[in-house]
């Protein structure tokens, strides 16, 4: 994993399934990942292996109903708060307003103008993916 990536640089991915369990069978079997144990302390949060690399995280998608199941992925930013704000300024609307995510950094969510999410990802303890 590298210490850090650059800045608008593709760093994670994340799986919003509305069948967690399912998921982590499918690209287990598909693609030789592994995961581990749903933690509780992050709202059931699975983390992706390969060959003990972490490469992509899932969470359940509690909305499944009217959001479909889906892949987001974050870029990285210096400052998370600064970009969702410049982001706002150019016409993208935030779903998710900058958050810290305990030590591990601080995320947000935002729709472009076009609609199409995109994550954005301050790391702390987490860099991203290796």
């Amino acid at each position: 994993m590298p210490d850090a990536f650059p800045a608008g640089a593709p760093c994670w991915i994340e799986l919003s399934s509305s069948d967690v369990e399912a998921s982590r069978a499918f690209y287990d079997a598909l693609l030789g990942w592994t995961s581990d144990d749903p933690n509780p302390e992050f709202g059931g949060y699975v983390n992706f292996f390969h060959d003990g690399a972490q490469v992509a995280g899932c969470m359940a998608n509690p909305a499944a109903e009217t959001m479909p199941d889906s892949w987001l992925i974050y870029l990285a930013s210096g400052d998370t708060k600064a970009t969702a704000d410049g982001a706002v300024q150019r016409g993208a609307q935030v779903v998710v307003a900058p958050i810290d995510v305990m030590e591990l950094g601080t995320m947000a969510v935002l729709l472009d103008p076009g609609g199409a999410g995109i994550g954005v990802w301050q790391p702390g303890t987490h860099k991203g993916f290796a």
